[in-house]
């Protein structure tokens, strides 16, 4: 079977607008939800021509996922919990989506990314405008003022910012300014997203991403960096001179609101899930059984690192972090075998950051067994796997932006 590389990008066009709208499910059920994830599935291994290159990296990979499978299956089987073991088959379902998105990632250019990335981004905002200011009865804003959709939830709706903004930055940073106007207008739109949802998480994040970027440039272009960079802090105080912000007021903004108050819930979270796994180490008590009590309810911690211990035990533990950090190995060892990083820097970072993002947001966020939530970090992964092996210049690269002298 041939490759097609226009059903490639479809399928990786569609599980990233699946994951950006992620609490569809609950509208239309979380079958139907996996059901259209079926559907990638087919876009996918029609793009893909149905093969799978059995590399080192995608080797581990495997190893990882059957390591977590298992932890699910030994936990269940310890607990009498079918309800765990279940958990642990959806890995295997998880695991094979992961290959197929991959694979459909590895025949995709850099400004294919750049081009699914800002779709992303849109279809996010189109929605959420669609949902606050047409269909009100799918626009949420709850008592702090958080606003979101029934399609991503306030605490969701942000991380189309985290993951797909970095591929933004990084098109701003390699392409000539004239043709930089669409890209700075999609990373406004992504950042109002970031704003409507006021997560805190998300702002930090994308703190982050924004000061290691100019970190970055600044190391490269240090004077032009310096110049753009007062140029933007002008521009922003008029902007907020111009409006209604108290500066004195954090009150003012949400998000710092929400950060000055600070997280007492989530600090007893740990705390319970701390003690949950002294009481249930090594096997863990089952999926679900790291939980607090909050105004009544029994809320899960969120904490991804806590909750599968405390869950499933030490090997879901080892099986989760070799997952998260063997993508970095891999891309460490692509340096150490003679990989310019300098060609595509700056989309060589985002996608590091990328999968840096899955493994924060997983210190805040509980453990899950969905799509909505894998779908990310098989996206980073993929895209962090192609873009560290890919070799033509597909847009401007550092070593050009050296000799025109941007």
């Amino acid at each position: 079977m041939k490759t097609n590389k226009r059903y490639a990008f479809l399928a990786v066009l569609a599980a990233s607008v699946l994951v950006t709208l992620g609490d569809t499910r609950n509208i239309i059920g979380s079958l139907n939800y996996w059901l259209l994830w079926g559907g990638v599935l087919v876009f996918g291994i029609y793009g893909s021509g149905g093969r799978v290159k059995l590399s080192p990296e995608v080797s581990s990979i495997t190893l990882g996922f059957t390591l977590m499978t298992l932890a699910f299956m030994i936990s269940g089987v310890i607990n009498s919990d079918i309800y765990t073991a279940y958990q642990g088959v959806k890995f295997i379902a998880i695991y094979i989506l992961f290959l197929v998105i991959y694979s459909c990632s590895g025949l995709l250019e850099l400004n294919d990314f750049y081009k699914i990335a800002s779709i992303s981004i849109v279809v996010s905002l189109v929605v959420f405008m669609l949902s606050k200011f047409f269909f009100t009865d799918l626009y949420i804003q709850l008592g702090d003022g958080r606003q979101g959709s029934e399609f991503a939830y306030p605490g969701v709706m942000w991380k189309v910012c985290a993951f797909f903004a970095p591929y933004i930055i990084a098109m701003l940073l390699t392409t000539r300014i004239k043709n930089a106007l669409f890209a700075g207008l999609i990373l406004m739109a992504s950042v109002y997203i970031l704003l409507a949802d006021s997560s805190r998480t998300g702002f930090l994040w994308f703190a982050i991403v924004v000061c290691s970027f100019f970190l970055l440039r600044f190391l490269i272009f240090p004077i032009r960096t310096l110049l753009v960079a007062i140029l933007c802090l002008i521009a922003g105080v008029c902007v907020l001179l111009s409006s209604n912000i108290d500066l004195t007021n954090h009150d003012s903004l949400l998000v710092l609101n929400r950060l000055f108050e600070g997280d007492p819930v989530r600090s007893a979270m740990i705390q319970d899930g701390i003690s949950n796994v002294q009481k249930c180490f090594p096997f863990g008590c089952g999926f679900g059984s790291s939980f607090s009590v909050v105004d009544g309810e029994n809320i899960v911690i969120h904490n991804v690192y806590l909750g599968m211990l405390g869950d499933v035990g030490v090997l879901g533990e080892l099986a989760l972090l070799f997952l998260m950090l063997m993508p970095f190995v891999f891309f460490l060892l692509s340096l150490v075998d003679g990989s310019d990083l300098n060609n595509n820097i700056f989309f060589k970072f985002a996608a590091v950051l990328g999968v840096l993002c899955y493994i924060f947001i997983m210190l805040f966020h509980p453990l899950s067994t969905e799509m909505s939530e894998w779908g990310y970090w098989i996206l980073m992964v993929s895209w962090l796997s192609r873009i560290y092996k890919y070799d033509n210049a597909g847009v401007v690269n550092i070593m050009y932006d050296k000799q025109i002298g941007r």
